[in-house]
């Protein structure tokens, strides 16, 4: 039998023993409970970390909205936006949104950037320094917490311009009797002059007015479908009658100071020493033959100044060796020229020229670029030159034109072998008139009074291909014609 100590001892050990369980179970649920307390308020956070990204992303998705209608709108507002000199960037004040019950807090903050480096516009007023990237950051922030997304933006000429023949007047449409004489009245017409499917187009046709196939089907209506059975080859579809629709083309081939690019711009660039700058045809017919006969073609932003008293036709009488030009060639008409006046090219046309070796018309795989130029005669890149203030600077990554005249006409009626845009703000004349030559384009050809492709009725191809590459980034006059593009996101924190 046990001792009364021993009775004691025994119970004090069950004492322990129960007190030890109680705590042990008092620990237990104690962390259950604080682990329970914990998922809880994990779980809170990450609700409200999802609602705060959601929130950073709505931020982007206003600020896309308002950079549609002005992309420098952060720029010009300066009661919204505060330039931070240490970051570089423009911010706005905080905007609030409700999700759900809860209210969150967007803000938003700009960086445009050149050729990576980050850009302060010298006048918000009135910004005009050039730039290729904007970099959109949204930070949503409650309760000590905050998400950071970005996007990054860059212009580019619009969908509207994506065709590889383009004509932006708005015509009637009315039927005139077909032809040169309709072309004239502002709408598209090709004419095969009586020899089917000598005339290759790729990447659609795009038209205010109306477009129309005329020679040896009959003059008529051009659709998609009849693109495809009477031209040698067609891709993409005939879009025309699109002026006072949703789809219309934006009119920049108006007056001067309407256009899509800005003449004065090219000019000081070319003076610079980006190119060169002649006045008169005959200036501009030494140097070409001079550079022909160095095997060299002309390089750079080439002006060519016209004078409607001393003006005459470049054929191969003057200009044997065709005109070879690698950049981009520039025609400027007298302000008030008469928008019909013409300068005829008889002789051949090159400007960054393809190689044709294995052309074959019918295979847009085949149809091989010039584009970009690279220049053997030292420095001709626009971006180089310093035309700033009186103009803005090129850009690094700008696209030029190949071919483009203000007002009048440059009649083209020779061998053409062009990589890059063709723009003529007036009446354009593509015209195969010598038996068995090519005219090709791959770029785009812009026209805004009325664009007339004519082929040969003997011998001969007339093949246009859409090239988006050598457009995208056009250096046109304060961005006409782009919009935004975005290149790419990321979730910053």
């Amino acid at each position: 039998m046990p001792t009364r100590c021993e009775t004691g001892r025994q119970s004090g050990s069950v004492i322990l023993g129960v007190l030890f369980i109680v705590m042990l179970m008092a620990g237990i649920a104690g962390a259950m409970y604080i682990r329970s307390t914990s998922s809880s308020k994990a779980a809170a956070r990450n609700t409200t970390e999802s609602r705060l990204l959601m929130t950073a992303e709505s931020g982007l998705n206003v600020a896309y909205g308002r950079l549609q209608v002005d992309a420098l709108y952060p720029v010009r507002d300066a009661a919204g936006f505060n330039f931070a000199s240490e970051t570089t960037q423009y911010v706005g004040k905080g905007e609030r949104v409700s999700v759900g019950s809860t209210r969150l807090e967007f803000t938003l903050s700009f960086q445009y950037l050149q050729a990576g480096v980050p850009i302060e516009f010298t006048s918000r007023g009135n910004p005009r320094e050039s730039w290729d990237l904007l970099q959109v950051t949204s930070r949503a922030t409650v309760a000590g917490l905050e998400r950071r997304v970005a996007t990054w933006y860059r212009l580019e000429l619009g969908p509207g311009f994506g065709a590889a023949i383009l004509s932006d007047a708005k015509t009637s449409g009315a039927k005139v009797g077909g032809g040169k004489s309709q072309a004239q009245t502002g709408d598209v017409v090709l004419d095969d002059r009586g020899r089917a499917k000598q005339q290759f187009v790729f990447g659609g046709i795009k038209a205010n007015g109306t477009a129309w196939v005329d020679g040896s089907g009959g003059f008529r209506q051009l659709t998609t479908a009849l693109a495809k059975s009477e031209l040698g080859a067609f891709s993409g579809e005939v879009a025309d009658r699109l002026g006072g629709t949703d789809l219309e083309i934006p009119d920049f081939t108006g007056k001067i100071n309407d256009q899509l690019f800005d003449f004065d711009r090219f000019e000081a660039a070319a003076a610079a020493g980006a190119g060169k700058v002649y006045v008169g045809l005959a200036a501009f017919q030494t140097a070409m033959n001079a550079a022909n006969n160095a095997g060299q073609p002309l390089e750079g932003i080439i002006v060519v100044k016209t004078d409607t008293k001393t003006d005459f036709d470049l054929d191969t009488s003057r200009i044997p060796g065709g005109i070879n030009v690698r950049g981009c060639l520039v025609f400027r008409f007298k302000p008030g020229v008469d928008p019909l006046y013409k300068i005829k090219i008889n002789t051949a046309m090159s400007v960054n020229a393809a190689n044709l070796a294995s052309w074959v018309p019918t295979n847009e795989a085949t149809y091989t670029t010039g584009y970009p130029p690279v220049y053997t005669l030292g420095t001709r890149k626009a971006w180089e030159v310093d035309i700033a203030p009186s103009h803005d600077n090129f850009t690094r990554n700008g696209d030029l034109p190949a071919l483009m005249y203000e007002n009048g006409v440059i009649d083209v009626n020779g061998p053409l072998n062009v990589s890059g845009a063709i723009y003529g703000p007036s009446f354009v004349e593509v015209e195969n008139k010598t038996s068995g030559q090519v005219q090709y384009v791959n770029g785009i050809v812009i026209g805004g009074a009325g664009i007339y492709v004519e082929g040969n009725g003997n011998h001969g191809n007339q093949g246009f291909k859409f090239a988006k590459d050598c457009i995208d980034q056009l250096e046109t006059y304060r961005s006409r014609g782009k919009v935004l593009v975005r290149t790419r996101f990321t979730i910053l924190k």
